[in-house]
């Protein structure tokens, strides 16, 4: 899966370096990503207001985290002779079908996911920056 992080202050897409622990942040600087565990697709985020904020029930993130199937991704750019007939839906009904269950995508039947940070177990707050690794 691709994950990029979306400001909703800002409207910036960031996607993570691909270094561990390395953070990477919005235009506006309020929101910043980065790897945990790379290979396993496992990130945090971070928000400047959520330490203040963020244990007050009434606080709302202001980012998500996009996730896009990467075979979707490869398929829709890459056709194949026998993919050439096929329309976007017909290539993202295949991909899907070969999908594994526990994925978002196969749930919720489609090939971009939108998440709120906290909600699966890959994707968590953190609750400072990493330092300089």
């Amino acid at each position: 899966m691709t994950k990029l992080l979306f400001c909703i202050e800002c409207g910036d897409m960031v996607m993570p370096y691909d270094e561990q622990k390395k953070p990477r942040w919005c235009r506006r600087g309020r929101h910043a990503i980065w790897w945990i565990i790379p290979t396993a697709g496992i990130l945090e985020v971070y928000d400047k207001q959520r330490p203040t904020e963020g244990e007050n029930p009434m606080w709302k993130s202001r980012c998500r985290v996009i996730g896009i199937h990467n075979e979707f991704l490869q398929r829709c750019i890459e056709t194949s002779k026998e993919d050439k007939h096929l329309t976007y839906k017909d290539r993202w009904k295949d991909i899907l079908e070969k999908t594994d269950d526990h994925y978002l995508f196969k749930s919720w039947e489609t090939p971009m996911v939108i998440i709120i940070v906290g909600m699966t177990g890959d994707i968590s707050w953190a609750k400072e920056v990493p330092k300089d690794v």
